[in-house]
């Protein structure tokens, strides 16, 4: 009799034991997938979806606006902070002054200058788009 317990028992929790290894291995295959979407998510966050417009540095710096030499021996000075344009192929689009120097001679000078630099465009998703970068320049003596 006590065999025939055992013997059933032994089938009863073969049985749940048999479950408790398809319930593990599914619980298994729904943490990999959550990995995976974790994963997945993690990657997306990593790469914005909008980047804005930017310069070139360097050719700022090669290509520094020119002084006006009537300015220059007024000893005008100043800054002016410009809203550059830039379209979807990096290409300068136009410029604005946001915020003049205080002599029109010098604010004409850089956006005379933004011109020659290079730009980066602005892109969503990875896809090159128009946008706008504020650029100051300054004219110190």
């Amino acid at each position: 009799m006590l065999q025939d317990r055992l013997k059933g028992s032994r089938t009863r929790y073969g049985h749940w034991a048999g479950s408790a290894v398809v319930l593990a291995t599914l619980m298994m295959g729904h943490a990999a997938m959550a990995q995976q979407a974790v994963q997945h998510a993690a990657v997306e966050r990593a790469r914005p979806a909008h980047v804005p417009a930017s310069i070139v540095m360097e050719t700022k710096h090669s290509n520094p606006p020119r002084y006006p030499s009537q300015a220059f021996r007024d000893e005008k000075e100043g800054e002016a902070i410009l809203m550059v344009q830039v379209a979807a192929d990096g290409q300068w689009a136009g410029a604005t002054v946001l915020q003049s120097t205080g002599w029109p001679e010098l604010d004409e000078a850089a956006q005379a200058a933004t011109r020659k630099w290079r730009y980066l465009p602005a892109s969503e998703d990875g896809v090159p788009v128009p946008g706008e970068i504020r650029v100051p320049v300054s004219f110190k003596l």
